[in-house]
């Protein structure tokens, strides 16, 4: 509520931190719009949508992760007016939860979700210079849509051969846990874009796969265990150009065929081990229906057998599936196996 002086000022409005995508307006009239989880919001208000009495002051919110809204602190959430009084805002909003519904379109130039930014602005001005590689880490973003990660990381590799070279290698760096872990079986859209960086790897003689499932952390998705992935990316780009003797898209099962009423996994190398277990765990069995179950899994060798209750029905294999799954099957240098689903002949 503002008095005829008030009303009469261009004013600042002061929101404090909003959590993380607002659009803010005084009377009907847009004032400003944010894309941050840590600025706080501090907006110019001109005096002639202002009013003496009540304004109105509307706040659209988009949350993309965790907690939401307006996080104040409270001291800072208020309106000045340019004559140098204030009205504190921190007390009882009326709000709505809107019903579930896809994000609207980013702007062509949102800074780091827009159409045109990165590519436009960061990478094409480089022209075509010849790299030695490309090194990508990403994907958090696409889990809520992952069944098109596979194609757009695909053309994006393509998109480097076009403009550095078509020699260039790649090292894709597949996403680490984050999250809650596995309970039970379950969809994961975290796993789907594992498996699409890995099949991307794998049908690309120049592109390869750091496996990181081990380096996150489920409570910050960004991990602070930088050097073991460094280390790695670094091996993995030497296997690419043949200074190194590894399996650049890591390491998964040659064979996957029906054994009986079991499933048998021969894998490229003999000296495979289990870390707290003496067995391998994280294991699934998968059937054409779509459900899929725990499997009981031995160690032979180059050779995992798994049995579960439908596994004369399984379709599919499931390794290290979910957010943040627990895993423990290492091959030599105490590299991961690569979390995968793969289909069972």
């Amino acid at each position: 509520t503002l008095s005829d002086a008030q009303a009469r000022n261009d004013a600042t409005l002061s929101l404090g931190v909003i959590d993380n995508k607002d659009l803010t307006w005084v009377n009907g009239a847009l004032i400003g719009t944010t894309d941050s989880w840590s600025d706080k919001r501090r907006y110019s208000v001109p005096s002639d949508i202002l009013k003496p009495g009540v304004n109105i002051i509307t706040v659209m919110v988009e949350n993309a992760w965790g907690a939401g809204g307006l996080m104040g602190p409270e001291e800072v959430m208020h309106f000045e007016s340019h004559q140098g009084s204030k009205v504190q805002l921190y007390g009882p909003w009326q709000y709505r939860i809107a019903d579930p519904a896809d994000g609207a379109p980013s702007p062509a130039w949102t800074a780091t979700s827009g159409f045109s930014t990165i590519h436009n602005a960061m990478v094409a001005p480089l022209g075509s210079p010849a790299l030695a590689g490309v090194i990508w880490y990403q994907g958090e973003s696409n889990t809520g849509h992952a069944q098109s990660y596979e194609r757009l990381l695909s053309e994006l590799v393509k998109q480097w051969r076009d403009q550095f070279g078509s020699d260039v290698p790649s090292v894709i760096i597949q996403l680490p846990g984050f999250g809650e872990p596995s309970l039970k079986p379950a969809e994961s859209g975290w796993s789907d874009v594992r498996e699409a960086q890995r099949r991307v790897a794998a049908n690309d003689p120049m592109t390869g796969l750091v496996v990181a499932i081990d380096a996150g952390d489920r409570w910050d998705i960004h991990p602070p265990n930088k050097q073991i992935v460094a280390k790695r990316t670094v091996d993995v780009y030497h296997a690419l150009a043949q200074r190194k003797d590894m399996f650049e898209d890591g390491l998964v099962p040659i064979s996957v065929t029906r054994e009986g009423r079991g499933v048998k996994l021969i894998f490229p190398q003999l000296d495979l081990i289990t870390l707290s277990s003496a067995r391998p765990i994280g294991f699934e069995l998968c059937a054409a229906r779509g459900e899929c179950f725990w499997a009981d899994a031995t160690l032979d060798g180059d050779t995992i057998m798994l049995t579960a209750p439908v596994s004369n029905d399984a379709r599919f294999v499931r390794y290290c599936w979910g957010d943040a799954p627990l895993c423990n099957l290492y091959g030599r240098d105490w590299m991961p196996v690569v979390p995968f689903q793969i289909g069972v002949k």
